[in-house]
């Protein structure tokens, strides 16, 4: 009888260890499915889904329209060149040196006489050429002796004449009906800053001056400008006012008040009393 308890209480210490690692390992199963669920990444809901859907669809668009635009010369012309003294320089710095060449010579010049004053070979690399033409200071020139380029200054303006030309056909606002604005022959008002001397000719400023002192174009502060720039465009209504008739209007007598105008109209018989 002894036996039998003993062997009793032994096989129930064995089957409540068993039981306790039973349940360890349960906990432990269930521990790692836990750590495994919360590393997987949840299921997106339908807000994230547009939200990603509609950031692919832009980017997608965006990638299109940079495929179909035409590339900026900056962007295009990323390659060196070899000079005349076998050192390489990159193309955004020679398309700097090539630019003041064609400013300082004032007319156009050939590749070959470009090449000189800038000691670059201008046929050694096709890309350079083409990047050149579509530079927005440099004009491309057709001549039946070769390629030639010119300096382009801002607006095209050159000369005094130029400039007038420019300020004369200056509008604010203009309304083109679908049609450019060469077609319309006239252009935008021009911002004063966009007008510089060390990119168009030296005695511009002067010119500028003179030409505002006679009329030939106004000026007018943007309402939304903090600086000192303005806006340059033709004088509107025709021919401006001549001098004397600005200084008439300067020293001439101010209009009176309304209450002193109204008597003043009635007494002169221009208005009724009621």
């Amino acid at each position: 009888r002894s036996m039998d308890t003993s062997y009793t209480r032994s096989e129930y210490a064995a089957r409540k260890q068993n039981d306790k690692l039973a349940k360890q390992a349960a906990l432990h199963q269930e521990k790692q499915a836990h750590q495994a669920q919360r590393k997987q990444p949840p299921e997106p809901t339908k807000h994230v889904r547009k939200i990603t859907a509609t950031v692919d669809h832009q980017r997608e668009k965006n990638k299109r329209t940079r495929e179909d635009a035409e590339p900026e010369p900056e962007e295009e012309a990323q390659f060196y060149l070899r000079k005349e003294d076998g050192s390489q320089v990159l193309y955004a710095r020679a398309v700097q040196d090539i630019i003041a060449f064609l400013q300082d010579q004032g007319t156009e010049a050939s590749l070959e006489e470009i090449g000189r004053g800038v000691s670059i070979n201008m046929l050694q690399d096709g890309r350079m050429l083409e990047a050149l033409k579509n530079n927005p200071r440099i004009e491309p020139i057709a001549d039946a002796a070769g390629e030639k380029l010119r300096y382009r200054p801002p607006f095209g303006v050159r000369n005094r004449g130029s400039l007038k030309h420019l300020l004369s056909r200056a509008a604010p606002g203009v309304e083109t009906d679908g049609r450019t604005l060469e077609q319309v022959g006239e252009t935008e008002a021009v911002l004063r800053s966009q007008l510089k001397a060390a990119e168009t000719y030296a005695s511009l400023e002067i010119d500028i001056d003179e030409l505002l002192e006679q009329g030939s174009c106004v000026r007018v502060k943007p309402s939304e400008s903090r600086g000192l720039d303005y806006v340059l465009f033709a004088p509107p209504l025709g021919q401006p006012a001549s001098e004397e008739v600005r200084a008439l209007w300067r020293d001439g007598e101010k209009v009176p008040p309304k209450e002193e105008l109204g008597k003043e109209l009635v007494r002169r018989k221009l208005r009724s009393a009621e």
